[in-house]
């Protein structure tokens, strides 16, 4: 008798994102988030069309910008199969995340086991080596 798998029930694109140990981490969209939907929309079909590969959303602190993002990029989930990866950059505080601290957070996200590169050059070309053949949005 064989072990029987806990994601037999699971769809095959489900049981393959597990084993491959895709990151997920963009944060759930409160329940109470809303009036939102032609932006939702607009770049919802910018990114399904393959017009765009970058959406940018500005506004005041406080209003909303991160939910948003986050709303979007749970709503196109299947689009970025190779995961989905949140950095907060700390924007509104004196000194935002340097770049190199911010490429790390990529490379760890999508090869745990990549040893811990110091040199920037390395850095850069690992973190977009581990981009170019993926569908990945990065929030």
């Amino acid at each position: 008798m064989t072990a029987r798998s806990p994601l037999n029930w699971a769809p095959r694109w489900l049981q393959q994102e597990v084993e491959q140990r895709v990151p997920r981490q963009i944060r759930a969209v409160p329940e109470d988030f809303g009036g939102r939907n032609e932006q939702m929309e607009q770049a919802a079909a910018a990114m399904r069309s393959g017009a765009s590969r970058l959406i940018t959303i500005t506004g005041l602190s406080g209003a909303g910008k991160s939910v948003l993002a986050c709303a979007i990029a749970n709503a196109l989930y299947r689009l970025f199969h190779g995961g989905h990866i949140f950095i907060d950059l700390h924007g509104t505080a004196l000194e935002p995340l340097p770049t190199t601290t911010a490429m790390q957070h990529v490379v760890r996200a999508l090869a745990p086991d990549a040893r811990n590169v110091e040199n920037e050059a390395e850095l850069e070309g690992l973190y977009r080596s581990l981009l170019a053949e993926r569908q990945v949005v990065l929030l």
